[in-house]
C-alpha cells in the first residue's frame, strides 16, 4: 500500500476507495506477503519498472531465482519473455550471477535444441547480448573450451536472432567491435588476447557450406552471406560520419591516408586466399552471388587505392568461371507472368537472375574487357524480354555505355542506328528508350 493510501481516512481523496488504489504498488504488496511464486513476480504489470527502479525486495528475490529464469527463458511462452526481460534490465546484482559455469552453459546449451522457436531464439539472442557487455573476454574464454559451439551456431543460422548473436561473436573475434568511447578498462582491456576464439578458416568453411545445403530454409542462405559480408566490411575503409560543419575538418588526404590504414581481417584473408571455387560452386544459391559480388566490390575499391594485390587471383577465379554464371541468367527456373503496375501483363526476371546481373555486372567493373560479344547478346537481349523490368535496364544499359570504345560496338554483328522519335529494327530484336531520353532512341540490331 501506498504511503498516502495508508494515511488516509474513508472519506479522504487519498483512500482506497477514493482513489487511492492509484498510489497502490500490487507487487510490493506480494512480495511483503512473503507467500507467492516466481510465476506469481512474473505475471505483475509493474515488474519490469520496478526492477528498473531497483526495487531492493524484488532485486534481493530474482537474485535467487536465476537458474530458474534461465530455465523460463528457453520455453515458448509469455512468461519465457519476461524472465528473458529480466535480465535486458542490466541489474549487475542479478546479472553477475549469469557468468558462472552452470548458468552460462545452460544459456549456450539452448542451441543443442533440434527445434528452436522464434520466441526461444530471440530470448536466447537477448542474453546471448547481456553475457557479452557483462564481461565479454570471460564469455570468449569460456566459448573457446566448447569445441561444439560454433557448429551449434551455424546449425540454427536460418534464425536471425541466432545468426545476429553469432555476428555480435565474431565482431570481437575477427575485428575491433569497441567504439572510441567504449574502450574495455581494467582487468579486460589487460587481459591477453591470445589464439581466436575459433579458427578463421573453419569459421568461413562452416559458413560457405551453408550454400551448399538446399534442405536449409532460405534464410540461412541470407544470414550466412550476411555474416560473410561483415567481414568484407570490417576489412573496408569506412568514411567518417560526416559533422553539423559539413566535415571540413577532414581533408581528402587525410581520408586517403585512413584507407589504405585499413587491415584485412583473418576471415576475410581466408575469403580471398580459398574460398572462390567453393562459393562458385554453390552457384546459384542467392548466399553464394550476394558474398561473390561484395567482395568484387571491395576488388574494386581495392583497385583505386592501388592495392588490388590480395583480390588478384579471387577476380581472376571468378572470371575463369564466367560461363557457369550464365546458364543462370539464360535459363531461370520459373517465369511465370504477373500483373505490372501499369496494370500489363509481363514476365518475371526472377531474383536469382537479378543475383546473375548483379554479379555479372561487378565483375565488368572489376574487369571492363571480361563479356565476351555472345554475353553481351545474352545481356541486350533481355530488355526486349522483359520490356517493364526498370532495373534491369538500367544495369544492361550502364553495361553497353562502359563499352563504349570497345569493338563489339563497331563489330560486323551489329549496327548501331541513332533516330531520334524513330523506331527501326528487326522484329523481336528491338528496343526503344534503353538510354536516357535526351541522348536520342539507341537501338542495336543483328
Amino acid at each position: 500500500m501506498s504511503l498516502f493510501a495508508s494515511l488516509a481516512s474513508d472519506q479522504d481523496l487519498w483512500a482506497a476507495d477514493s482513489g487511492g488504489d492509484l498510489f497502490q504498488n500490487p507487487l510490493q504488496e506480494l512480495l511483503e506477503t512473503d507467500n507467492f511464486s516466481l510465476e506469481d513476480v512474473l505475471g505483475q504489470q509493474t515488474l519490469i519498472q520496478e526492477l528498473r527502479n531497483m526495487n531492493e525486495m524484488l532485486v534481493n528475490y530474482l537474485e535467487t531465482k536465476v537458474p530458474e529464469l534461465l530455465a523460463l527463458s528457453g520455453g515458448d511462452s509469455d512468461s519465457a519473455d519476461l524472465a528473458s526481460e529480466v535480465f535486458a534490465c542490466d541489474v549487475s546484482q542479478i546479472n553477475d550471477l549469469l557468468l558462472s559455469e552452470e548458468n552460462m552453459k545452460a544459456i549456450f546449451s539452448l542451441l543443442e535444441k533440434d527445434s528452436f522457436p522464434p520466441r526461444t531464439a530471440g530470448n536466447f539472442a537477448k542474453l546471448a547480448t547481456v553475457l557479452i557487455n557483462q564481461e565479454r573476454q570471460r564469455v570468449l574464454a569460456w566459448l573457446k573450451g566448447q569445441p561444439e559451439s560454433l557448429k551449434n551456431f551455424v546449425r540454427h543460422i536460418h534464425s536471425d536472432s541466432v545468426s545476429g548473436a553469432l555476428r555480435q561473436l565474431l565482431d570481437l573475434v575477427d575485428g575491433d567491435m569497441h567504439d572510441e568511447d567504449d574502450e574495455p578498462e581494467g582487468e579486460e582491456a589487460a587481459a591477453p588476447v591470445g589464439p581466436p576464439l575459433w579458427d578463421p578458416e573453419v569459421v568461413v568453411s562452416a559458413l560457405v557450406s551453408v550454400f551448399a545445403d538446399d534442405a536449409v530454409p532460405k534464410t540461412a542462405h541470407t544470414n550466412a552471406a550476411e555474416t560473410l559480408m561483415d567481414a568484407v566490411a570490417r576489412s573496408s575503409y569506412q568514411p567518417p560520419q560526416p559533422t553539423s560543419f559539413g566535415g571540413w575538418n577532414t581533408s581528402i588526404d587525410q581520408e586517403a591516408e585512413q584507407q589504405q590504414k585499413v587491415p584485412k581481417t583473418p576471415m576475410m584473408e581466408v575469403l580471398l586466399k580459398s574460398q572462390a571455387g567453393a562459393l562458385i560452386k554453390a552457384l546459384p544459391n542467392r548466399g553464394s552471388f550476394h558474398i561473390l559480388t561484395r567482395i568484387l566490390e571491395f576488388s574494386i575499391d581495392a583497385k583505386e587505392r592501388g592495392d588490388e594485390q590480395d583480390t588478384t587471383a579471387f577476380v581472376d577465379e571468378i572470371q575463369s568461371n564466367l560461363g557457369s554464371v550464365f546458364p543462370t541468367l539464360d535459363s531461370a527456373p520459373g517465369l511465370s507472368v504477373v500483373m505490372t503496375t501499369y496494370g500489363k501483363r509481363a514476365p518475371t526476371f526472377g531474383i536469382e537472375r537479378l543475383l546473375a546481373l548483379e554479379l555479372v555486372a561487378a565483375l565488368s567493373a572489376a574487369r571492363p574487357t571480361v563479356l565476351s560479344d555472345d554475353q553481351m547478346v545474352v545481356l541486350f537481349g533481355f530488355i526486349a524480354r522483359f520490356p517493364t523490368h526498370s532495373i534491369l535496364h538500367s544495369v544492361v544499359t550502364n553495361l553497353i555505355l562502359d563499352r563504349g570504345g570497345d569493338p563489339w560496338r563497331d563489330s560486323p554483328r551489329y549496327r548501331r542506328v541513332v533516330r531520334p522519335g524513330t523506331r527501326e529494327c528487326a522484329p523481336g530484336s528491338c528496343v526503344r528508350g534503353a538510354l536516357p531520353a535526351d541522348s536520342g532512341s539507341v537501338e542495336f540490331r543483328a
